[in-house]
């Protein structure tokens, strides 16, 4: 499956807050006629939810109008809770906030539009309210559009262990089991799975595909090359079917890459780094040319279909709108400013037209035999970081 993850190019995280059916359906036509199948994206959580106990039907009635354009266009929809970490900060509804404590994530905090300095409450237990939260939110959503046929499946977060780490595998893996239960019985059985990232391999956050397996129907990792120190370079398409490849060996389960992409310079412009200032410190952000960047998109492709991947999903449907780079993330993260296939005027980058080639052909899934898959994954966590080095060499050897 070929996918793409969507936030407007004139709104970004803000758009549910100024919602535009017309917005909607006009980039949602774009992404069809790129023979992209399917589209990700997040409910905010403090649009969703202002308050712990109360889902806001104004936005669930705007879902509604994104399902049913979907739907007319058929494109099929992954709408993804609790969200929650996105694009270099954590966005979250004032109630899940801890008042009495600072910020110990690397990540700013955005409230009602605003960066604070407050702690987080616990998201995966030990604060039943918060869990309860996020409960009603599954069931709530899932019993409205659980069987609205663009739904392709619910996704449980996007790379949560940014936003909290769970105390234990056990609380995590309850976590998921309880909201998969949750979703599932609301929605007569819909698909769930859990956005992961390449962090959640490359160290012991206790949210790994073993962890999520019991509960997902199958597994999602997110991952990029820029941002992988263990990358042979910023365009290395090894790492994504890489980390796939990990991630069923560790899971047992098949994986959706739903997350891919590369941020690019200035149509013209040569691939350059650009010293980029965060709250975790000084980011070495490389900007691929738009060429380099198509090349890219077509190799990893290639090899995630040839590794047997259910599919990859694009990050992320367009370049931002200037009029937004005041405003987090663009106003910090100035590579958050150009992950589009689309630039920010509508026109398309040559990875748009990789992309269209792709979709274009159809071809049957493959799956791996199991003698493909890396062995012995229980002491992965132990030996980090040989363990991930290591399999990567053997990997690419």
């Amino acid at each position: 499956m070929v996918g793409v993850n969507y936030w407007p190019k004139r709104k970004a995280m803000y758009w549910w807050k100024h919602f535009s059916a017309a917005e909607v359906l006009e980039e949602f036509e774009q992404i069809k006629e790129l023979h992209i199948e399917a589209v990700r994206f997040s409910l905010l959580w403090e649009d969703f939810q202002p308050e712990r106990y109360r889902i806001d039907v104004k936005h669930m009635n705007n879902l509604e109008k994104v399902l049913q354009i979907a739907n007319d266009l058929q494109l099929r929809c992954v709408p993804t809770l609790f969200t929650g970490h996105m694009s270099g900060y954590n966005w979250l509804p004032h109630w899940a906030l801890d008042l009495a404590a600072a910020n110990n994530t690397r990540f700013p905090i955005v409230s009602n539009e605003t960066v604070v300095d407050r702690g987080i409450k616990p998201l995966f237990g030990g604060d039943r309210d918060m869990v309860e939260a996020q409960l009603l939110q599954a069931r709530t959503l899932a019993g409205a559009f659980g069987q609205h046929p663009a739904i392709l499946f619910w996704d449980l977060g996007n790379e949560s262990s940014n936003v909290d780490l769970p105390a234990s595998e056990e609380q995590a893996a309850e976590w998921a089991v309880r909201l998969s239960e949750a979703i599932k019985g609301a929605s007569g059985g819909a698909l769930v799975s859990c956005g992961l990232h390449a962090e959640d391999l490359e160290q012991d956050r206790r949210l790994s595909p073993l962890t999520m397996s019991e509960s997902n129907d199958f597994l999602c990792m997110h991952g990029y090359s820029i941002y992988s120190r263990w990358a042979k370079g910023p365009l290395d398409s090894d790492v994504c079917p890489f980390l796939n490849l990990v991630a069923e060996s560790m899971g047992r389960k098949p994986v959706l890459f739903e997350e891919a992409g590369i941020c690019t310079a200035a149509p013209g412009h040569a691939g350059h780094y650009v010293d980029v200032p965060t709250r975790a410190g000084l980011l070495h952000q490389y900007f691929a040319a738009e060429d380099d960047a198509a090349q890219y998109y077509e190799e990893v492709l290639h090899k995630l279909w040839n590794g047997g991947s259910l599919g990859m999903f694009a990050w992320c449907y367009a370049d931002y709108d200037d009029a937004l780079f005041g405003a987090p993330p663009c106003s910090t993260h100035l590579h958050e400013r150009t992950f589009g296939l689309v630039r920010a005027d509508g026109s398309l980058k040559p990875a748009a037209e990789v992309l269209r080639a792709f979709g274009a052909q159809p071809r049957p899934l493959r799956r791996l035999p199991p003698a493909k898959l890396f062995a012995s994954m229980d002491s992965w966590y132990r030996e980090l970081p040989h363990s991930l080095t290591e399999r990567f060499a053997e990997y690419r050897a």
